[in-house]
């Protein structure tokens, strides 16, 4: 990753955080999200963990009476309140197996089979660093790496395939082949 200067936070708002998750104490978040220009407020929410990706903090939580597992950016929290009611508790929520499913990935949906081409360069890499504990690397006999791995479908997948440029080609899935080939095209407009 290009590595980003890490995003300026409210450290109080942080403290409360942190202080809430320690205690297993609800909390009172206003949220600023990207895209929007006010906070929206969430009255209950319940921390279950803290996590970093490429600089960035991230709560994982459940809103009020709500079962689904939720991600905010630390950074776009602007007004943090401790709750002294207790934290409600998900008892099968595991932080590994929550980040190896994807969720910093931006999960897209269900796991895929890569089938990809990377020239011998490019995908050298994979040896030493593989994508998939499983993942099968063959060389072609024009030197070119053969790819194929079960891999979560996030968007992070498909910055990293992008990121290779014409190095890499997806075979399968067709759709997957299909979205970074609309890309392509778009990225050969973007440049006309």
């Amino acid at each position: 990753m290009l590595p980003l200067l890490p995003p300026v936070l409210d450290e109080a708002s942080r403290d409360i955080v942190y202080e809430a998750l320690m205690q297993d104490c609800q909390l009172m978040l206003s949220y600023r999200r990207r895209d929007a220009t006010r906070a929206v407020t969430y009255p209950v929410v319940h921390p279950l963990a803290i996590a970093e990706r490429a600089g960035v903090l991230y709560l994982i939580c459940m809103f009020a009476e709500y079962t689904d597992i939720r991600m905010l950016a630390l950074h776009r929290i602007v007004h943090a309140e401790r709750r002294y009611e207790s934290a409600r508790t998900c008892p099968d929520f595991n932080l590994d197996a929550y980040i190896a499913a994807g969720h910093f990935g931006i999960v897209s949906g269900t796991p895929l089979m890569l089938h990809a081409i990377f020239s011998s360069t490019a995908g050298a890499h994979l040896y030493e660093t593989p994508i998939h504990a499983e993942q099968t690397l063959e060389r072609a006999e024009n030197g070119s790496l053969v790819l194929r791995a079960t891999v979560p479908n996030t968007q992070a997948l498909r910055w990293w395939l992008l990121g290779f440029g014409a190095s890499v080609e997806v075979l399968e899935p067709a759709t997957l082949r299909s979205e970074m080939a609309e890309t392509a095209r778009l990225m050969v407009d973007a440049y006309h």
